[in-house]
């Protein structure tokens, strides 16, 4: 005798996705223009300010030492920004596993 078959497990994943999404965009609906604008701006002056500080240090290398001097900061600033995400990830997790969203 032969049990039914279960249902795909491909849908179940697809579910999720579109419980996702929808989420997201009321998230997103409920931010109003000016805070859009603000996150914006903020994000464009500190990428800006952290391009030129980064770009002094690069041209300044390349010109006392050439190209074998640059790499090393590069992958010092590369390691650096990594620690940081890493740092910031890890927060997030611990704060979301000792207390778990609840349903919607």
């Amino acid at each position: 005798m032969s049990s039914a078959p279960s249902p795909t497990p491909r849908r179940v994943p697809d579910a999720f996705r579109t419980l996702h999404r929808r989420l997201v965009r009321r998230r997103l609906a409920t931010w109003d223009a000016r805070l859009g604008v603000a996150l914006v701006a903020l994000c464009g002056s500190v990428g800006g300010f952290v391009a030129l500080q980064l770009r002094l240090m690069f041209d300044h290398a390349l010109h006392q030492g050439g190209v074998a001097r640059t790499l090393p900061i590069l992958a010092l600033a590369w390691g650096a920004v990594l620690m940081i995400v890493a740092a910031l990830t890890a927060e997030r997790m611990r704060a979301r596993l000792a207390s778990p969203p609840g349903p919607e």
